[in-house]
C-alpha cells in the first residue's frame, strides 16, 4: 500500500507558486520524472519554473493567440527567450478542450463537448482540468510520449497551485481504452476551494 500526501491551498494565485513547485521538483525527483509541464498564460510562472526545476525538461504550455484580444499573444517574448535560455520549450497552441467548441458555445450559447470534458474536469478545481488539458495537448504536438509519466502543473489567479502525475494520451484516444486514455494518477497539491460549473464564460 502506497500513502500519498495531497496539500491544499487555502487561497488562489501567485503566492502558492513558490512551494507548488518546489513540491513538484521533490515529486519528480522521487519518481524519476523527467519532463514537467507548467501551464502558463503570460510566462510569469514558466520563468519561475525553469529556475527552480533545473536538470529537468520544462514545457511551458501557453494560450493560443487571440485568446484575450484578436492578435495577441498573452505569453510575452521576453518570458518566451528567458524559458528557452534555460534549456525549456515553450508551446503555443489551441486548447483541446475549447478549440472550436469555445467558438461553438459562443455561437450558439450552449456547451459543445469540449466544454462539457472541461467543465466536469473542473468540478476537482479549474488547475484540474488545465492541467489534464495541457498533457493531451503536449502529446498531440509530440512533445511527450503516452508511455511516460509526466507532472503537469496549472492554476489560477496568475499562479500555480494544482499539479497531477499522469499518464497522458492524445486527442484521439482520449476516453478510450484504459491503455491508451488519459490517466491521473495523484494529485498532490491543489486548490482548496468548490468551483461550480457554468455555462457562460
Amino acid at each position: 500500500m502506497n500513502v500519498l500526501t495531497t496539500v491544499y491551498f487555502d487561497n488562489p494565485g501567485e503566492e502558492n507558486t513558490l512551494e507548488a513547485l518546489k513540491a513538484a521538483k521533490a515529486r519528480a525527483e522521487k519518481l524519476g520524472v523527467k519532463k514537467i509541464i507548467v501551464v502558463s498564460a503570460t510566462g510569469k510562472t514558466a520563468v519561475k519554473a525553469v529556475e527552480i526545476l533545473n536538470g529537468f525538461t520544462i514545457i511551458a504550455v501557453g494560450r493560443c493567440n487571440g485568446f484575450t484580444k484578436p492578435n495577441i499573444q498573452d505569453f510575452t517574448e521576453n518570458n518566451r527567450q528567458i524559458v528557452e535560455k534555460n534549456g525549456g520549450i515553450v508551446l503555443i497552441a489551441t486548447p483541446v478542450f475549447g478549440g472550436l467548441s469555445k467558438a461553438m458555445q459562443k455561437r450558439f450559447k450552449n456547451l459543445a463537448l469540449g466544454g462539457i470534458v472541461s467543465n466536469t474536469l473542473a468540478i476537482f478545481g479549474e488547475g484540474i482540468s488545465e492541467a489534464c488539458e495541457a498533457v493531451i495537448t503536449c502529446a498531440d504536438c509530440g512533445l511527450v510520449r503516452t508511455d511516460e509519466i509526466v507532472i503537469s502543473i496549472a492554476g489560477t489567479n496568475g499562479g500555480a497551485d494544482t499539479a497531477i502525475v499522469c499518464n497522458q494520451s492524445t486527442l484521439s484516444t482520449f476516453g478510450t481504452s484504459k491503455s491508451a486514455r488519459l490517466s491521473v494518477n495523484h494529485i498532490f497539491f491543489k486548490l482548496c476551494i468548490l468551483i461550480f460549473i457554468y455555462w457562460e464564460r
